[in-house]
């Protein structure tokens, strides 16, 4: 608090936007009332994000204007712009693209803007290990590309037992008679399946191609 010959003052250090609020002076019996407003640096504060292994991660703050520049750090320490982590800034907007996203990518990361931060986390779920080189490599392309050609499609029939399914079953796929042996409840059939001979990919019954 500073007192001069008639003005008297209150400086609060280091504003948070906690500080915000109704303040209230008194001289004697006589008090006026202010309000003290501080804007924040952080417009919201940042979503936490889930990707699959391979998949880019895109981690978004948003910021007044004007505003210190954005620091994104992972734990204590700072990521730099580089071939992997792409950042990108706007008007309010600013970005971190981390490109072909592995499990160790995951944890707590922080944006800093002055000597403020926010904090998220970025979740990776890893692809299954015992799958096979070219599962993966299909998989991956499935991601990057958004689609996925399957040849197969799988169809589930549930109901009690001896109802009925498995006859249900044949008659879908076009045989002409069923035997009456229970399937226990589990059968597998590829009848199903997609052209590929021709390119016109259209869903058939028939034998493999």
């Amino acid at each position: 608090m500073y007192n001069y010959y008639t003005q008297h003052n209150l400086k609060i250090r280091n504003t948070k936007t906690s500080d915000s609020g109704e303040y209230c002076f008194k001289v004697g019996h006589i008090s006026r009332k202010l309000q003290l407003k501080i804007k924040g640096f952080f417009l919201e504060d940042p979503c936490n994000v889930e990707c699959i292994e391979g998949e880019d991660a895109i981690l978004t703050c948003k910021v007044r204007p004007g505003s210190p520049p954005v620091k994104w750090l992972k734990g204590d320490i700072e990521i730099l712009h580089n071939e992997y982590n792409k950042m990108y800034n706007g008007y309010t907007q600013h970005n971190l693209k981390i490109r072909n996203t592995k499990t160790s990518d995951s944890g707590e990361y922080c944006v800093q803007v002055g000597r403020f931060f926010r904090k998220l986390h970025l979740r990776i779920t890893g692809i299954p290990g015992e799958i096979t080189e070219d599962e993966r490599n299909t998989y991956m392309k499935a991601i990057q590309s958004g689609t996925e050609v399957r040849k197969y499609v799988r169809i589930q029939v549930i109901g009690k037992d001896r109802v009925g399914k498995t006859s249900l079953v044949h008659r879908l796929l076009g045989y002409k008679t069923h035997d009456g042996k229970s399937t226990d409840g589990i059968a597998i059939n590829r009848k199903c399946q997609i052209r590929t001979s021709d390119g016109g990919g259209e869903w058939i019954v028939g034998e493999g191609e």
